[in-house]
């Protein structure tokens, strides 16, 4: 590495433009990279999601789901395939590893689901992948001057929902709202039975009324006029209005009916009876409006979005994978003003959600601690060596290290986001670290004046060459074994790692050349002076460790009763998965039974929106159930029985405190609903749900221990919204159809099945134009028509006879309890109980379930399985634990291929455990637990901690291989080593600072992380100048009868130290 040095004083002028290259470059890549909250994460997740209006979950499993999970079990790489069927959809999730090709997974799914055929009334089933980049960047709430009025809407689908879809870097726009312009005709049994229709004549009626039928051409006074017969529906009056025919003496049961469908295919149009007593005196004229209700929007409403309490169309935004979030939300913030000014009078549009403002205030935040991190780094360097001219050339490092950083960030296409942010904030202090190490030793010389002018540069850099070499690749070393980490943690923390890795590798060449190259100017011309303070504290550290070495096992005994006293506070400390940064928002979940109807659900929302009110709340907008359709890829299903109210709330509120007080609050008013608060964090969410797995072959074994599970759960202190995905059943209605009388008549049980389907759920029949748009006229039955269901039966069935029957002289109409739910696990059924954790300390509450489980007594073949946030925090402990036992060895490796020997680099190892010593008090005193990130501050730690006995070991070799005894070697050498040392460490610790202090947003990840790196440096660094020199010293002296021929020596004098 010796020639990058002599090259830059020979080239002064490439040095120079190399510089002014590489900031020009830095400062392009920063623009061009990406702002983002977090890693764009791809989760191994592909899901399959199909809608299948009106059916129950028993129906949706045989007919939807069990098919789909035959089709896409051999899948390739696919881990688990779970399913859950519900009223209405199904939903099929496939798990893949971290890593594994997701396009390809998906687009073999997707044939795989186009290979099969489904029911025609089931949608096209959507398969689709989980990123974050597909979680909403800005969530919009519209309302119009008479509230939920079809003119907003319109304007809102027409224009709005376009405009916004154009903006470049806009993925999909997401319109949550029922479809308020179609015309809803709900007929009424009661009304069909008096005046002897059927469901089939008015649909058949309607078609007819709404024709405007070319009859030819008509030539009058010379002129050819074209002739039309008939006129289409211009208003909802006008379809009330429609005539029909009533025969009401006529029996129903004779009533024979056409076909809206699979009902009776091959049906007759109109209507005879079977004893020809119709009579024209019988017939008279009603209309449309006398037997139905005719509207326009739906009143069978299955979504409703509020924003406090008026009512208002709810709009999420996703934006494009590798698109720039900020820049996307001010391209739609620009955009919202002029579709403001465009639209209808007193069109509001709010923005309820914006990520932008986190992903501003994050980076901002870390932006803000790295520059005062560098500020206070460059103040300690001034301090130590009380010349500006030596921290002017120190500090170059930092700014010159960070933008070839950012320009390998760009060039692997990692996002600037708080992960690759606190990478670079956390390496500011070790970045300057070498520069330090080589502008003291020139300094130094420069002190003594025996050296001057280039030989001062050259030799006072090739002094401290090996050392800083070997130090700063065995920090990059302690980051090779996170390649082993797989899983979300490794993907979360890949850009933090290459950030460091990238910056600290960068500091070492600025160290050899460019700073060589500036002490030539603003050094070497310099007389040198000072160092009286150092030599006091160096003549006061020496006497320390003159009697140390001594007296080694009391030295050993008391550091060592130390290192095992601090494993104590491991219990105290507690541990969780990954700290998250509150973002001042709260989610409520409201649960009903099944079978709720919507306005039972609407007004159980109202209710609890009304009492979340305060002034701690800026805004509350309420999304009650889901249509069909609307789910998307984070949808659960069976939600048309759920809503959700978000809370944005003001800027000093303390989210759990509110959480917890609505909580108890809630629950005196939830009644038969579930209500669950939950605190949203900038993980989503995913670091606080815990779930336990309960398989078994038999169902009722599997509820009866699903039940305990779920008891013993909500016993455990730390748990909240504690859910049992088999505790839910409905009350449903079960059509058994006797296959022998209905093939009398003509009907099998597929075409019951369709015909009542279309009653009950509704179907298309014709489209009218209203307001110059296009609208779909939809006939079924009217909502909320039986008061009991075995009024179903009383319904007239069409046959391909010609005639009608009454459905209850063909089947058996019945009641009986249906699953809210049907989940399962590569298609065997499960349980599944999850649980929100409100405390801190993750790791004692799953300790907690464990002991639960394990001593629960559960029914024979049934089998637990903890899963959620306790499992993911489990396996990434385990691996990251494995990760830093591999980094000792990588660490030492490098140390023995720099040292030529293995006996020093086993003394320096011994700095390691009074690094976890530090690290433990650290989170201790600082309220932080034990954590994924607090575990990357250990593994970095590993690196950094032993760079510092690198240099102090570095030079004691150099000095017993010029013939110096082992002990005078240790004394001289620690005095030498001593001030860059302190300041290495010292600058390190105040660059961190501001991080370990928390002061913005967004740093609550690399919080835990600082604070492991500033404990444990600072204990390893006072101990490393103590233990180190004593276990080299007791090495020595076992292994080694003459001195050591490795290292490089250096100069045979007391000017001979670096």
């Amino acid at each position: 590495m010796e020639f990058l040095t002599r090259f830059s004083l020979r080239s002064p002028a490439v040095i120079v433009i190399a510089v002014v290259l590489l900031f020009a470059g830095g400062i392009w890549s920063a623009q061009q990279l990406p702002l983002e909250t977090m890693p764009d994460l791809d989760i191994p997740i592909v899901t399959v999601v199909t809608v299948y209006p009106g059916a129950g979950p028993s129906e949706v499993l045989e007919e939807i789901t069990k098919p789909l999970e035959k089709a896409t079990r051999n899948i390739d790489n696919a881990k688990t395939q779970n399913s859950t069927s519900s009223d209405n959809v199904s939903v099929i999730v496939m798990e893949f590893d971290f890593g594994d090709d997701l396009d390809k997974a998906k687009r073999e799914v997707e044939d795989a689901v186009k290979a099969i055929a489904l029911p025609e009334a089931a949608q096209t089933p959507k398969v689709g992948r989980i990123s974050f980049s597909s979680m909403p960047i800005m969530r919009l709430s519209i309302a119009g001057e008479n509230n939920k009025s079809i003119q907003t809407l319109r304007f809102t689908k027409d224009d709005i929902v376009p405009e916004l879809q154009g903006i470049d870097g806009v993925g999909s726009v997401q319109l949550t709202a029922d479809d308020e312009s179609a015309v809803r005709i709900e007929l009424s049994p009661k009304k069909l039975r008096e005046n002897n229709l059927t469901a089939a004549q008015v649909s058949q009626f309607l078609v007819a009324s709404n024709l405007a039928f070319p009859a030819g051409e008509l030539t009058l006074k010379g002129r050819i006029l074209p002739v039309t017969v008939g006129q289409k529906f211009d208003s909802v009056k006008a379809i009330k209005d429609m005539p029909l025919l009533s025969t009401p003496s006529a029996g129903a049961s004779q009533q024979a009916p056409g076909s809206t469908g699979a009902g009776a295919p091959g049906g007759q149009a109109g209507s005879r009876s079977s004893s020809g007593q119709s009579g024209a005196s019988q017939i008279k004229i009603i209309t449309l409006g006398e037997i139905a209700k005719v509207s326009r929007g739906s009143d069978r409403t299955t979504v409703a979005s509020r924003l406090n309490d008026k009512s208002a169309f709810s709009v999420n935004i996703i934006k494009e994978p590798d698109a720039n979030t900020v820049d996307v939300a001010d391209d739609i913030g620009d955009k919202i003003d002029s579709l403001r000014d465009s639209g209808p009078k007193g069109l509001k549009i709010k923005v309820v959600e914006d990520a932008s403002i986190m992903v501003r205030e994050s980076i901002g935040g870390l932006l803000r601690e790295g520059l005062m991190g560098s500020v206070l780094a460059m103040l300690v360097i001034l301090i130590f060596l009380g010349n500006w001219r030596s921290t002017l050339i120190a500090a170059i490092s930092i700014p010159l290290s960070v933008v070839i950083s950012l320009i390998a960030l760009k060039q692997l296409g990692i996002t600037l986001n708080i992960m690759s942010l606190a990478g670079l904030a956390v390496a500011v202090g070790r970045i300057v670290d070498d520069s330090i190490v080589v502008i003291e030793n020139i300094y130094r010389h420069r002190q003594k004046n025996d050296l001057a002018g280039n030989d001062l540069i050259t030799y006072g850099t090739k002094e401290v060459t090996s050392a800083i070499t070997s130090s700063t690749f065995t920090v990059v070393g302690a980051f090779i074994p996170l390649a082993l980490v797989s899983g979300f943690i490794g993907q979360v923390f890949t850009p933090f790692a290459v950030a460091v890795v990238t910056s600290i590798l960068a500091s070492l060449i600025v160290a050899l050349t460019v700073v060589p190259l500036m002490a030539k100017y603003l050094i070497a011309g310099q007389h040198g002076k000072g160092g009286r303070e150092v030599m006091s504290m160096s003549k006061t550290y020496q006497r320390s460790l003159r009697w140390s070495l001594d007296h080694k096992a009391i030295v050993l005994i008391v550091s060592f009763i130390f290192f095992f006293a601090s494993l104590g506070l491991i219990r105290l400390i507690g541990s969780n998965f990954l700290p998250t940064d509150e973002q001042n928002q709260l989610n409520i979940t409201i649960d009903m039974p099944a079978g709720t109807s919507f306005k039972a659900l609407d007004d159980k929302s109202r209710e609890v929106e009304e009492l979340v009110k305060g002034k701690s709340v800026k805004d509350r907008l309420a999304t009650v159930g889901s249509g069909l359709g609307q789910q998307d890829f984070f949808s659960s299903a069976g939600s048309a029985n759920q809503a959700n109210i978000f809370l944005e709330l003001t800027d000093d509120a303390d989210p759990e405190k509110i959480a917890e007080t609505l909580r108890r609050r809630l629950n005196r008013i939830a009644g038969k609903a579930e209500i669950s608060v939950a605190e949203i964090d900038s993980m989503g969410g995913m670091t606080s749900r815990t779930e336990v797995l309960v398989r078994g072959d038999n169902l009722k074994d599997l509820r009866k221990a699903a039940d305990k599970v779920s008891r013993g759960m909500k016993k455990i202190d730390g748990l909240a919204n504690v859910e049992d995905n088999l505790e839910q059943v409905k009350d449903g209605v079960f059509v058994d159809v006797d296959s022998e009388k209905a093939v009398k008549v003509g009907l099998t049980s597929a075409q019951i099945g369709g015909w009542l389907r279309e009653l009950l759920v509704g179907k298309n029949v014709t489209r009218v134009t209203l307001d110059d748009e296009a609208v779909d006229v939809s006939l079924g039955l009217k909502s909320q028509t039986f008061d009991k269901p075995v009024e179903l039966a009383d319904l007239a069935v069409p046959t391909p006879l010609g005639l009608s029957v009454k459905l209850g002289d063909i089947a058996d109409v019945r009641e009986h309890p249906t699953p809210v739910t049907i989940t399962r696990r590569d298609e065997r059924q499960f349980a599944s109980i999850t649980a929100e954790i409100t405390t801190s300390d993750s790791g004692r509450v799953t300790r907690d379930i464990k002991a639960e489980l394990e001593d629960m007594k559960l029914p024979r073949g049934v089998t637990t399985k903890i899963s959620g946030v306790s499992e993911q925090m489990e396996e990434g402990f385990s691996q990251l634990g494995m990760a830093m036992l591999v980094a000792v060895g990588v660490v030492y490796l490098i140390m023995v291929l720099a040292f030529g020997e293995a006996r020093a680099p086993l003394a320096i190892l011994f700095s390691l455990p009074f690094a976890a010593t530090g690290a433990l008090i650290g989170l201790y005193v600082t309220g932080q637990q034990i954590s994924v990130s607090s575990m990357i501050g250990g593994l970095m730690l590993i690196g950094i901690v032993v760079t510092n006995a690198i240099v102090l070991i570095e030079l004691v070799q150099q000095k017993r291989a010029a013939g110096m005894p082992t002990r005078e070697a240790l004394l001289e050498g620690g005095a030498t080593r001593l001030r860059p040392i302190l300041m290495t460490a010292a600058t390190t610790i105040f660059a961190l600072l501001p991080l370990g202090l928390g002061l913005s947003d967004g740093g609550l990840i690399s919080q835990s992380l600082a604070v492991t790196v500033i404990g444990g440096l600072t204990t390893s660094t006072a101990l490393t100048l103590i233990i180190a020199p004593v276990i080299f010293e007791i090495l020595s002296n076992i292994g080694a009868k003459k001195p050591a021929n490795s290292g490089n020596p250096g100069p045979k004098s007391e000017n001979a130290v670096a």
